[in-house]
């Protein structure tokens, strides 16, 4: 057989061949990337123990917890973050901190302060504080008081605020003039959770300290004419699948 014959005989051999091109096509790596983001309040306010429950400081530059030393009575703080205004629908959160500016103690000591996720929507009202002592004033329409969550005609179901007693995080509180920040805890990770799932029910955090002694705290609000002293609430987390495995 020449030369000629061998090679036209192999290439009809390959044209009888079925030969298939397969096309793969792999899903992408579901790869989910952390994202982060830092938020200043929504509002905040301070309950004040008083018997009328009728003062506030709904636009102060300040919100107060522990015993006030004036007249020994309790304060607490209340702060809510708008999360789902940042965080997108469907992310998980992985990590939640806050941090705040202390820029008062009436006595020196260091006890624990610590967040407890409200149960009932609260307001805050007009009134700004005029004078440092004491740092409240008659409550304004829609104030939250240590009676009304809405004052004057709404009220909370226990005098003092409407609170999970499950403690969601705690920080000790010292000197003056200092940044504190409750770090991630699964408590505070699981009211950011469901902030973001169900905003209707996002009520923020009651700021509790030691109410057995003499030992109240400010710290800077929202309102604080020094922007970086105003709380802060950095949360991480990690954005739904834009590609769902089917």
């Amino acid at each position: 057989m020449s030369i000629r014959d061998l090679f036209f005989g192999r290439a009809a051999f390959l044209r009888k061949k079925n030969f298939k091109r397969i096309l793969r096509v792999e899903a992408l790596e579901d790869r989910k990337l952390l994202a982060s983001f830092t938020l200043t309040p929504l509002k905040d306010n301070t309950l004040y123990q008083t018997a009328a429950g009728s003062v506030s400081t709904g636009a102060g530059i300040s919100l107060a917890f522990r015993l006030d030393h004036n007249d020994n009575l309790a304060m607490r703080g209340l702060i809510a973050f708008d999360v789902a205004s940042q965080v997108p629908a469907g992310a998980t959160i992985n990590s939640v901190t806050l941090t705040v500016w202390n820029n008062l103690t009436f006595l020196s000591s260091t006890p624990n302060v610590e967040l407890h996720r409200a149960t009932s929507d609260w307001g805050e009202g007009a009134w700004a504080p005029t004078g440092f002592m004491p740092p409240y004033g008659a409550a304004k329409t829609n104030d939250a008081t240590w009676l009304n969550t809405f004052f004057p005609s709404r009220t909370w179901t226990t005098p003092g605020g409407d609170f999970s007693p499950a403690v969601s995080g705690t920080v000790a509180i010292g000197a003056d003039n200092k940044s504190y920040t409750w770090n991630s805890t699964s408590g505070i990770v699981a009211d950011a959770q469901s902030s973001l799932n169900n905003p209707s029910s996002n009520f923020g955090w009651l700021i509790k300290g030691d109410e057995t002694r003499e030992s109240g705290k400010m710290i800077d609000s929202e309102k604080s004419t020094t922007p970086s002293h105003r709380p802060s609430l950095t949360i991480q987390y990690t954005p739904a699948s834009a590609f769902p495995r089917t």
